[in-house]
């Protein structure tokens, strides 16, 4: 299969470059500055900006499917999720691409959410600190939902290249504030989710 990933530079982009390339598919890797990666024969590199309709619509033209690991955190505006979002979804629909596998946290709320007490509190609280995140992560699930894709939103916890990994479920339920995950396994969920069928149109937490 021929993937799009958008934000393949970061920590968990690169890893799933690597395990795409290594399941055998054809990775159009869309990145923001210097390339990180090697020469691969399945490998093709386009520099661009998400905020770019142009750039985006090139980098998707041919592929099968899209994958997005990117994120706000560490960025000056703050909105590169949800304004990714509203080039990429036209874009697909443009094309005819249906298929979509994004990355957010898990802190992001979506329709048929039931938080606890806890969980109202620290969604209160990280929407506090970290308003422009929080709103980030929120409006791109909405974006998706109101759009005509098969999409699948996978919402992390703390990601960490610490404890076990290679066992992960995928539940329809909203973590505690200190659950956590291995980045491994969050790469191979987003690597699975390519051909699954069970959460499309839905946004499940990973758990260990």
């Amino acid at each position: 299969m021929k993937i799009v990933l958008f934000g393949a530079s970061g920590k968990v982009g690169q890893l799933l470059t690597t395990e795409l390339i290594n399941r055998g598919h054809k990775v159009t890797a869309f990145i923001y500055g210097s390339s990180p990666f090697d020469e691969n024969q399945n490998l093709t590199i386009i520099t661009g900006d998400v905020h770019n309709l142009e750039n985006v619509e090139e980098a998707i033209l041919g592929n099968d499917a899209v994958v997005s690991t990117l994120g706000s955190w560490g960025t000056k505006s703050k909105d590169i999720l949800s304004s990714a979002m509203t080039n990429i979804v036209p874009a697909m629909e443009k094309q005819k691409i249906k298929r979509i596998i994004t990355l957010t946290g898990a802190d992001a709320r979506d329709t048929g959410d039931e938080p606890n007490f806890i969980q109202v509190f620290t969604h209160w609280f990280f929407g506090l600190i970290q308003p422009k995140i929080m709103s980030d992560g929120e409006v791109h699930i909405k974006t998706l939902r109101d759009s005509s894709l098969d999409w699948t939103v996978v919402r992390s916890p703390v990601m960490s290249n610490k404890g076990k990994y290679g066992s992960y479920k995928l539940k329809l339920q909203l973590p505690m504030p200190w659950n956590t995950i291995n980045r491994k396994d969050v790469v191979s969920a987003m690597a699975d989710q390519i051909e699954n069928q069970d959460f499309i149109k839905q946004s499940p937490v990973i758990y260990r």
